[in-house]
């Protein structure tokens, strides 16, 4: 492995540089918070901070050197959020990494879009071999944040004394290895719609009946896909605004039994398949639209192939400013993010699809 330190790293949203001296007060300020030193802190740490920033220096004087892999995570708003730590084990090329967030920003991706950027640094340039760490039992938002980023449960487990617990704490292994790593992060890469390249759609058979699922970000031109052959052969039906479809018997039929109308982000499974009671029998393809497939939470329920449009989130965000009002731009203008938040929905639904 190569010796490079806490090289100063970018993502999307954060920038990732070694911690600084402005740094210190509002990482320690962070951690005197109970909800993240509880399953966080195995060491001492002061509620007076000039008692505290006596150790705190003493890290910040190591922040340079080359054996040190410790990061300050800040977003691009340049708010100091949190910090990963990669620590040594016994063994050379084998690391332990460790991370907290202040809790306001927790729940945001953030801790996610951070780490992954780290492991990407350590695996591919510094060249460790592998991580080794572990997650209390009772803190399922470590654990399930390893698990989404590729570590592997162990069977074994170990007891960690918390600075704030009155006894130790059960703990799980967890390891990723390089190879792993690198193999789910291309093929991820190669497969989930991206900020600025358009890629072919992605196309899934899922089972036998005669049914065209069709989704992607709003703004990816769906129905272009299928312009060519729409005809007589196909009933196509777009469940997004059903209340608008021409086909009023259908709507009754859908919520018939709700005196409100549901919400397709809670209700999509139910929805899907009383949509397919109603065209049972029929002779005809059905070609079923929505941006909201990434909401299904059971994906039995889907019939037929299912084709993603992986229109990237530039052409489709240039392609609704072109489509709307000056009103309604300036509307979506002030909630970019939420296109943004729809690329990570659609990406973790292709994840999900793909592994069927």
């Amino acid at each position: 492995m190569k010796y490079l330190g806490s090289k100063s790293l970018e993502t999307e949203r954060l920038f990732l540089h070694k911690t600084e001296e402005k740094d210190l007060k509002i990482l320690w300020s962070i951690l005197l918070k109970k909800e993240i030193s509880n399953l966080y802190l195995t060491s001492v740490i002061h509620d007076d901070w000039e008692k505290e920033k006596q150790w705190q220096y003493k890290k910040l004087a190591k922040a340079d050197n080359k054996d040190v892999f410790r990061w300050t995570i800040e977003t691009k708003r340049h708010e100091v959020i949190g910090q990963i730590d990669i620590v040594d084990t016994e063994i050379e090329d084998v690391k332990d990494i460790g991370w907290f967030i202040d809790s306001k920003y927790q729940r945001k991706g953030y801790c996610f879009e951070a780490t992954r950027e780290i492991l990407k640094y350590m695996f591919i340039e510094v060249g460790i071999s592998k991580i080794e760490t572990c997650a209390s039992k009772n803190n399922p938002p470590s654990y399930l944040l390893m698990e989404k980023l590729g570590f592997k449960k162990q069977n074994s487990t170990r007891k960690v004394k918390y600075t704030f617990k009155e006894k130790e704490e059960e703990c799980v292994n967890y390891t990723l290895n390089k190879e792993e790593f690198l193999k789910e992060l291309f093929r991820k890469e190669d497969l989930y719609i991206t900020d600025d390249i358009d890629k072919d759609p992605y196309i899934k058979y899922i089972s036998e009946e005669n049914i065209i699922n069709l989704t992607g970000l709003p703004g990816s031109d769906k129905s272009e896909l299928f312009n060519a052959n729409y005809n007589n052969e196909y009933i196509v039906i777009d469940i997004d605004d059903l209340s608008m479809n021409k086909n009023r018997k259908l709507y009754k039929y859908i919520y018939k039994d709700n005196k409100k109308e549901l919400n397709l982000k809670n209700s999509f499974d139910y929805i899907y398949k009383r949509l397919l009671q109603y065209y049972k029998g029929c002779n005809k393809a059905l070609i079923i639209k929505s941006n909201y497939f990434y909401c299904t939470k059971d994906l039995s329920v889907l019939k037929g192939n299912i084709i993603i449009s992986r229109t990237c989130i530039n052409t489709a965000w240039h392609n609704l400013i072109n489509n709307y009002s000056f009103d309604k731009i300036v509307e979506l203008k002030n909630d970019e993010t939420e296109m943004k938040q729809k690329q990570n929905y659609m990406n973790n639904f292709i994840d999900k699809i793909d592994k069927i």
